[in-house]
């Protein structure tokens, strides 16, 4: 019954139905979905399911600011990147010239990634199956079917995941653009080793509204730890609205939705997006 009642609250509930089946029958696999600026195949994944039924469907991830802020030709690192909506948007706006490091550790969800890349034949993507964290080691991974849910674990599991460094890719650029963090409150961990990288960022961004901010807990941290590495790397923190108008985070309130912004140039971020700021 409960089942039932979870399809009859879905925007489109007879498609949803549809989709159930077709992931099912494996057969979700024959159609594709298409975006504004990429194409998907339809995995059996609960983000690709959710696009099919609903083209205009949004994840956490996705956002407007990557269209008012990455450029032409830049450095973009996408921390979590799941099946590639955000990184397929990202190679599309840097164009052939430009670089994408996508980094996702499930390997299955990393499958689907990698073919999604393929199916847009975008050559600007550098991809690593690898988790990220403070130090190179074997980590316990969950393998839930809700693939946008599934995370490193503080307990053994039968899914084992190499982790690396971020200041451990190949990745050599003088400028990093804007590093996306999605990593469900393992952000303390990426950022410890990213020392050398965060030097040369320009924008970190990642979700914190809402309760987002609480899967810090699980990991024994408080997300206030967080804001203080970032600081300590001489960003500024800022959330942003729908408007396009930055608040900076002058102590430790978490805003109630959105994403923060930690931004080393508040200048240039400004020139660059058209955004205006809070007095």
């Amino acid at each position: 019954m409960s089942s039932f009642k979870n399809i009859r609250n879905k925007n489109n509930p007879l498609k949803f139905l549809i989709a159930k089946i077709l992931i099912r029958t494996k057969l979700c696999t024959l159609f594709t979905i298409t975006q504004d600026h990429y194409v998907l195949k339809f995995h059996p994944t609960s983000l690709a399911r959710d696009k099919w039924v609903d083209a205009d469907y949004r994840h956490a991830a996705e956002d407007n600011f990557f269209l008012d802020y990455v450029k032409k030709n830049n450095t973009v690192i996408d921390v979590g990147a799941n099946i590639g909506t955000v990184t397929l948007l990202l190679a599309n706006i840097v164009g052939k010239n430009g670089n994408v490091y996508s980094i996702e550790p499930h390997p299955t969800t990393y499958k689907y990634l990698f073919e999604n890349i393929k199916l847009n034949n975008f050559e600007n993507i550098t991809t690593f199956n690898i988790a990220l964290g403070e130090k190179s080691t074997q980590v316990s991974f969950s393998n839930f079917k809700s693939d946008d849910q599934n995370k490193i674990l503080n307990l053994e599991s039968k899914l084992s995941i190499k982790m690396s460094k971020l200041d451990d890719l190949p990745i050599k650029e003088n400028t990093i653009d804007l590093l996306k963090i999605d990593t469900i409150g393992y952000e303390k961990f990426v950022l410890l080793g990213a020392n050398s990288l965060l030097k040369k960022c320009k924008v970190v961004q990642f979700p914190i509204g809402g309760a987002y901010h609480k899967f810090s807990d699980y990991y024994g941290y408080d997300f206030k730890e967080v804001l203080d590495l970032l600081r300590k790397n001489n960003f500024g923190l800022y959330s942003y609205d729908q408007k396009k108008t930055l608040s900076e985070i002058l102590d430790y309130t978490i805003p109630p939705e959105g994403d923060l912004l930690a931004i080393a140039d508040i200048n240039d971020f400004l020139i660059r997006t058209g955004y205006s700021q809070k007095a």
